[in-house]
């Protein structure tokens, strides 16, 4: 199921980004970010959830149907890289452009590896030209963290006594930054 579905969206991917191969642009920028991550995990009998504020910066690449960014983050008590390969889909108005923006994600966790995990992302993104080749872009994700090692070895954890044990990882991502037309 999981290939199935990582080849359906990458041969989504591949069909955006072939669509008007020649009108592409390009653009490269940076910014900072505010994060969000909610945690939570329950079973029958434990029940903890937590919120993580945190904030960092991001450097980005974009080519018209294809968003790919990197950034560092500083949460409460860890300290992590998001990689992100966006699909988008702009719309273009007089001075701005709005874009919903959709793929995959991944945490590297510089605190403890085992915590190492893939994700999904979806949102909105709005670039808005200053001048000729430069433009503001605020940005919103929102995304689900899937289980990472050390996740998982808590759920067997948990199995052993008997019980069953969900995560939840949500994450939210609203950013601002400055790019610009190559």
């Amino acid at each position: 199921m999981k290939k199935a579905v990582l080849g359906i969206g990458a041969l989504s991917l591949l069909f955006l980004c072939t669509v008007n191969l020649f009108a592409i642009d390009i653009s490269a920028g940076g910014g900072v970010s505010v994060n969000v991550l909610s945690h939570a995990e329950t079973s029958t009998e434990y029940d903890e959830s937590r919120v993580l504020i945190g904030g960092g910066a991001h450097i980005f690449a974009d080519a018209t149907y294809l968003l790919a960014t990197a950034g560092i983050s500083l949460m409460e008590d860890f300290t992590y890289a998001d990689l992100n390969l966006l699909a988008k889909y702009p719309f273009t108005f007089s001075s701005f452009t709005v874009f919903p923006l959709a793929g995959g994600s991944y945490f590297v966790n510089f605190d403890d590896t085992h915590s190492n995990a893939w994700g999904i992302k979806g949102g909105l993104g709005l670039d808005y030209a200053v001048s000729e080749g430069l433009y503001i872009r605020p940005m919103a994700l929102v995304g689900y963290r899937f289980h990472s090692f050390r996740d998982d070895t808590l759920r067997a954890l948990f199995k052993l006594y008997g019980y069953d044990l969900s995560i939840t990882k949500i994450t939210v991502d609203v950013s601002v930054a400055l790019g610009y037309r190559l």
